[in-house]
């Protein structure tokens, strides 16, 4: 109830209340019910409309002073609100008073949505809030203990719009992706891809455009390639089987099973039928193709499939009038063979021209890739496209098939701007950019203050990233790591040191914290995001996200640069005092 006072400009205290718009004493909250029903009052609160610079932030404009509706604060300045809304305190009151409840579901932060099932901490059979095993789902919301652990397990938030259960001491609930974390991990979980997926699900709106990218499929595609609304209940593939499928994505694609690690769908392009999402399963269905046909060849499959978007071009019949007229012609040749001599001798390819054929292979691959933004792995086997930040088969054709892709085309459509016009733009490196840094460390967050003008958090800094099924990227270096290397490891290193510091800042940006981490490859440091054009830096940094995470940057900069001043200071003194101890 004191929230509804706050809202309608009263600033209660230990009994009584103050109403800032009328300027009136209520002894009670008695008095204040009836005071914010009254016509006058709501006519005087309408002509106090939020302060502009902080009209997100629930502040006010008072003859008084700025009162801050979140907090029940009255502060005499803006420079003091401008400190306050960077403290923890107003960000937790802000973020926890706009969460709704809609239809079972919750709304946070205006736009986010978490599911009934995720806000219950449901799952598979256990409840994640009540630490324990159910049999029936609806039977266990409506248990007593399971609503009173409901209320009592506190809600969290973090950056990013990160929103989190506190289960215990040593177990976090993502609300996002409904799964347990170990509090260490909840720093760098919200830019792991399956939580980025996960988020942009559960997105509302963003000014009034679809998070998603809306692309028109026919219907059959649909139907083979997207999960049908059962599949969707169930909980995604346990991360230890789909690292194993995602290590064999290679081997399945060459056995004619197309991989879908979004929506976790497995397609037999033989078959034509959807295979369920586990290496067993998977690996049992390519057996069974073995024993009825030991014929592997792509060429009797000529669907092109798109693995950036995972679509199938049904319709596409080019590939196989193709091998049909060739089919054709062979046999016609052989028909004339056999008139002739009354034999066919057949030759096998000699092993020089295969050579040179692979090595033909590899030119066009490592070639194609430098055309399209792709880092190119042989020994690997694996690609991976800097643009839409996915590993590929290192296959020519797979990568073909992707760069064909709608998600790669929209995504990569600004770089063919860039070979017009080039801007111009102003760098310099890092080591001379940064004059001083300093790490500020909390339990939820590690930020890099450089400059007291911009605060990232410190894997943005280092440009490192977690990747799919927790798999580190150091976007410098161009290399990835499995999810058991100590990152700190390479960050430490004198050749990732060395790249950092020799990183050029775009200082044309001045608001802006942006590297070209190659030529003509642009990292965001408070996203963390790499485009492959300044073009498309641009459209990124006038969207939403983007502003929202700049400006929780720029608050949490606010927050930390007291105790840096702070921390200076005592430096100072101390290397003063020593100065001073020695010229004694």
């Amino acid at each position: 109830m004191a929230y509804v006072f706050h809202a309608n400009g009263i600033v209660t205290g230990t009994i009584n209340s103050f109403c800032l718009a009328c300027e009136s004493f209520l002894s009670s909250d008695q008095d204040a019910k009836h005071h914010i029903s009254q016509t006058q009052h709501k006519q005087k609160l309408k002509e106090v409309p939020y302060a502009e610079r902080f009209k997100d932030e629930g502040i006010r404009k008072f003859s008084t002073g700025y009162f801050c509706e979140f907090c029940n604060e009255l502060l005499p300045i803006a420079a003091k609100v401008t400190l306050h809304i960077g403290e923890d305190e107003h960000k937790h009151n802000k973020n926890t008073l706009r969460l709704k409840l809609v239809s079972g579901d919750v709304i946070a932060f205006g736009d986010v949505m978490v599911r009934e099932k995720a806000w219950h901490g449901l799952t598979d059979g256990i409840c994640s809030v009540c630490n324990t095993e159910f049999d029936d789902e609806n039977d266990h919301k409506k248990d007593t203990k399971h609503g009173l652990n409901l209320v009592l397990k506190p809600i969290k938030f973090a950056m990013d719009n990160a929103i989190y259960r506190e289960i215990d001491a040593s177990a976090l609930q993502c609300l996002t992706c409904n799964t347990l974390l170990a509090p260490r991990d909840m720093t760098h979980h919200a830019g792991i891809y399956e939580h980025s997926i996960m988020y942009e699900k559960s997105r509302i709106k963003t000014n009034g455009v679809d998070k998603g990218i809306e692309e028109k499929v026919d219907k059959t595609e649909n139907e083979i390639l997207q999960p049908t609304k059962d599949d969707t209940k169930k909980d995604k593939t346990p991360a230890e089987d789909k690292a194993k499928i995602i290590d064999s994505i290679n081997i399945y694609d060459r056995k004619g099973i197309t991989i879908n690690l979004e929506n976790e769908v497995a397609y037999c392009r033989k078959c034509s039928i959807t295979v369920p999402f586990t290496v067993t399963d998977i690996d049992g269905h390519v057996a069974k193709h073995s024993k009825v046909d030991n014929n592997d060849s792509e060429q009797k499959y000529p669907s092109h499939i798109d693995h950036s978007f995972n679509r199938m071009n049904i319709n596409d019949k080019t590939s196989e009038s193709k091998n049909d007229e060739d089919d054709t012609k062979r046999s016609s040749k052989d028909e004339d063979k056999k008139a002739t001599n009354g034999t066919i001798h057949s030759r096998a390819p000699s092993s020089a021209n295969t050579d040179n054929e692979e090595n033909i292979e590899e030119d066009s691959c490592d070639d194609f890739a430098k055309e399209n933004s792709i880092t190119y792995n042989k020994g690997k086997g694996v690609a991976y496209c800097r643009i839409c930040e996915v590993q590929l088969p290192s296959t020519l054709r797979s990568m073909k098939q992707h760069v064909s892709g709608a998600i790669h085309k929209k995504r990569a459509q600004p770089t063919a701007k860039l070979e017009k016009n080039l801007p111009t733009l102003s760098r310099t490196s890092t080591r001379d950019f940064v004059e001083n840094a300093c790490s500020v460390k909390g339990p939820f967050y590690c930020d890099i203050v450089i400059n007291h003008e911009y605060c990232i958090p410190q894997l943005h800094h280092l440009l490192v990233s977690r990747m799919q099924n927790l798999r580190w990227r150091c976007h410098l270096c161009d290399m990835t790591f499995s999810p058991s290397f100590d990152i700190n490891q390479h960050v430490r290193s004198d050749k990732h040191r060395e790249k950092l510091l020799a990183a050029p800042v775009i200082t044309s940006k001045s608001d802006e914290f942006i590297r070209e981490v190659r030529k003509g490859l642009f990292h965001c440091g408070y996203c963390n995001l790499l485009v492959s054009s300044w073009d498309e830096m641009e459209l990124h940094l006038s969207s939403f996200d983007h502003k929202m995470k700049r400006q929780n940057g720029e608050e949490r900069l606010q927050s930390h640069l007291p105790d840096i001043r702070e921390h200076e200071f005592k430096e100072q003194f101390d290397l003063f005092r020593f100065f001073y101890m020695l010229s004694r």
